[in-house]
């Protein structure tokens, strides 16, 4: 017999969200001030930023934090998902700058250039930022730099020229987060003249990798993109309590910075030598301009400044004579008020403007506040269950791998018993060679296991090439995840990522609000570790590691699996999380939640591999450098192709330009050519034309299962030493899943289930009138 318990629905979770203050109160002296630096795009958000980096009372996101903003505010679309996963992420970052006693700030990162490498560190200036030695002026083996996302209006060009103005950011999303968190918000508007503005965005032009691909800036509508965004800002400030932002001249800040420390100072709450110490630093590093004195047109068609300045002015002029009009009280025709007379005339009276307001505004209830009181309360935690694939494999020689992959088990087994006591069921399955399965076996005695047998790695996908390493393929892990698994939510985690005790209680907890969102868990980093670390000493250090750039941990509903855009992706190798990011993102339709509140860790003996790319295999191998990046790249790029075709959509997804990106970090372009023709077809063509080659992910394998036509499908077996039923083709797009998957036995089953229960109640005639049978013999 079997009791099941019920807890019982939250009905109170959503109420804190709909909530909405009509008289937000005013700040206390000791209240955690949350910073913001809002300004058309060309006035000065890199300098502010240099300035800001400098100031150890403020807390700077972390790349993955600025991700989910940059998701947030990508779209015009009000999506509560994406919302959702922007409020978990503020408040791990507002609970971790209120444990180190400092202000979370917006426009504050930097990076750690060290001498003589072409890499810049994010984290090894954040963790020079933490300990607040960004001020003695040293340069600590190397020089600060500012880096990250600036959130100007607009921010985040791409390769898509419509795209332009579409991203910026939202102050009332920023004033409803800072409600809820308890935190007052402070904004920096900064202010150029338009002329100079509009040149500085023409000077810094776009980055090479859209120049590359033909993208071009036209001068006349960088004059018309300024000044719309310039009106956005200028309309959403106006929602803001005149007390809550302070308006800079960034030209005259330049000249006099030390004028302006004081009140800066005093609207930051920060002490007045460390700003007038951040902007001596600052200055001293800012490039010097270089004017371009030219001819009025350049052999290249470029335009010297004095021209470009000319055209601005013409089109501002002619901007201005076409101002909208509206009708007073009396009829009179009279101009609209727009940005930014009222600030031109404070600034000319204080450094730091304080803009009057008579009448303060009347706050609006923030959008999320009406969804969240008709939201459904959260699904119940024992609803929720979770299959965890791994990939455990014999290290070799390699002691530290052969630590991290015990400790990772254990850790799993942990919070798997934690789980499984409070309803959330976990099973574990671990996909490897034949090869490794009495070493995994060994390190395994404190998780149960179900052991599913590969057969397919790079080395029979690339017989032709002489490499040492055995590397499974990713769609072939979660193919086993989702075959042998019984959870409703399938996790997929690097084996050598442990996990802390309450991280299946989280995903589950995220899980129940937003049953349809993939997670992405980011982890920390703990170097310098002791020799005997384990799971405790994890626990206990829990929240004191470095932060990681990137993704490794990854939760999604199981059933997806077969339906992903996925292809024959190495594990272990660079573009493999930006793969599995794209099929995600595309099939949830550009939502995820990226979580960092330290659920995960990775632990090393020396340096933090995430310091340098040179402490990490997959950037200084040239085998994984070369080939085995090459190959990841043509298979991504399939990929794409098929995604945008499946689900167009994904191109005007925040992370289809952080792919590009991606593919040019890792100079795709380049590694291809240590591929073979077929390889480089996938790269190249969007569709392959061959007489002995299918138009599928694996062209030559793929034309001898499933013919040259790619019409026969085969079923998926793990077990088979050609990958057939993992085939995808042009023709399979509009037939999904894209896995075929083996005939299910619950037809013969069902049919026996009859006989069963006709013996259990009323007698079969064969039964009461039995004929005589032969004998079968051997």
């Amino acid at each position: 017999r079997r009791v099941k318990l019920q807890t019982p629905l939250d009905s109170s979770f959503w109420r804190p969200y709909s909530r909405f203050a009509l008289d937000t109160p005013s700040p206390t002296v000791n209240q955690t001030s949350l910073i913001f630096v809002a300004g058309a795009e060309g006035t000065g958000h890199h300098f502010i930023t240099a300035v800001m980096m400098r100031l150890q009372e403020l807390m700077p996101m972390t790349l993955v934090q600025e991700q989910m903003f940059q998701a947030l505010w990508w779209k015009p679309d009000r999506d509560p998902a994406v919302f959702w996963g922007a409020i978990e992420t503020f408040f791990e970052w507002v609970r971790t700058a209120r444990s180190l006693g400092k202000n979370p700030a917006f426009c504050a990162r930097t990076c750690l250039r060290y001498a003589g490498l072409k890499h810049c560190s994010w984290i090894s200036g954040l963790q020079q930022q933490l300990e607040g030695r960004l001020l003695d002026g040293k340069g600590h083996n190397g020089s600060f730099q500012p880096i990250g996302q600036m959130f100007s209006y607009p921010f985040s060009r791409s390769n898509n020229e419509t795209e332009d103005g579409m991203h910026f950011p939202r102050i009332a999303d920023l004033q409803y987060l800072a409600e809820l968190a308890g935190v007052r918000l402070r904004v920096i508007v900064l202010y150029r003249d338009p002329v100079d503005a509009i040149m500085s965005m023409n000077n810094r032009g776009l980055p090479k990798i859209w120049r590359r691909g033909g993208r071009t800036f036209k001068l006349h509508k960088q004059v018309d993109l300024f000044l719309a965004q310039l009106n956005e800002l200028y309309g959403q400030l106006q929602q803001l309590r005149a007390d809550d932002y302070r308006v800079v001249n960034y030209t005259d800040l330049l000249i006099n910075p030390q004028e302006y420390s004081p009140g800066l100072a005093q609207f930051l709450n920060v002490p007045v030598e460390h700003v007038s110490r951040a902007f001596l630093l600052s200055i001293k590093a800012k490039p010097k301009k270089h004017t371009n004195q030219s001819s009025s047109e350049t052999a290249d068609g470029q335009w010297n400044d004095e021209s470009r300045r000319s055209f601005i002015e013409s089109r501002l002029n002619e901007v201005a004579a076409k101002q909208e009009t509206r009708r007073d009280a009396r009829g009179n025709v009279v101009k609209t008020a727009r940005c930014c007379d009222e600030w031109l005339t404070q600034l000319e009276k204080s450094k730091i403007a304080l803009i009057p307001q008579p009448i303060p505004p009347k706050l609006k209830p923030h959008w999320f506040i009406d969804w969240a009181s008709k939201a459904p309360p959260p699904q119940r935690a024992e609803s929720i269950s979770f299959t965890h694939v791994i990939n455990p494999f014999d290290p070799g020689s390699d002691n530290e791998r052969r630590r991290s992959m015990q400790v990772t088990l254990r850790s799993i087994g942990h919070a798997q018993a934690l789980a499984n006591a409070q309803g959330i069921l976990v099973d574990v399955v671990c996909a490897i060679f034949g090869s490794d399965l009495q070493f995994v076996k060994g390190i395994a005695q404190t998780t149960a296991c179900n052991y599913v047998h590969l057969n397919i790695s790079s080395a029979t996908l690339l017989p032709q090439f002489k490499h040492p390493v055995m590397l499974p393929m990713l769609n072939q892990i979660l193919y086993a995840g989702f075959l042998k698994g019984k959870g409703r939510y399938l996790i997929y985690s690097n084996i050598d990522i442990g996990v802390q005790p309450p991280f299946y209680i989280k995903i589950a907890r995220q899980f129940q609000l937003m049953p349809d969102v993939p997670v992405s868990a980011i982890r920390e980093e703990f170097e310098h570790v002791e020799p005997a670390f384990d799971v405790e000493h994890s626990i206990a250090r829990r929240g004191q590691g470095l932060a990681h750039p990137g993704h490794d941990c990854w939760a999604f509903p199981r059933a997806w699996v077969p339906k992903l855009v996925l292809s024959f992706t190495m594990v272990g190798v660079s573009m493999i999380a930006t793969d599995l990011m794209q099929a995600l993102h595309a099939i949830s339709g550009c939502r995820m939640s990226l979580l960092s509140p330290k659920l995960t860790f990775h632990f090393v003996e020396s340096d933090s591999v995430v310091k340098h790319p040179g402490n990490q295999r997959a950037r200084n191998d040239k085998i994984f450098t070369g080939l085995y990046t090459a190959w990841n790249c043509a298979q991504f790029a399939r990929n794409k192709r098929d995604v945008l075709r499946v689900y167009p959509d994904y191109q005007q997804c925040w992370f289809s330009q952080q792919a590009e990106w991606n593919v040019y970090s890792y100079q795709c372009a380049a590694t291809i050519e240590h591929l073979p023709h077929e390889f480089k077809l996938l790269w190249h063509n969007e569709s392959i034309t061959h007489p002995s080659l299918s138009d599928c992910n694996l062209p030559s394998v793929c034309a001898q299962c499933r013919t040259k036509s790619g019409t026969r499908r085969i079923p998926a077996d793990l077990s088979s030493p050609k990958p057939c039923g993992f085939c995808r083709c042009s023709g399979d797009l509009k037939k999904p899943p894209y896995i075929s998957l083996p005939a299910k036995p619950a037809a013969a089953e069902k049919g026996d289930a009859a006989p069963k229960r006709q013996q259990q109640g009323k007698p079969h005639a064969a039964a009461t009138n039995p004929k005589p049978t032969q004998q079968r013999t051997t």
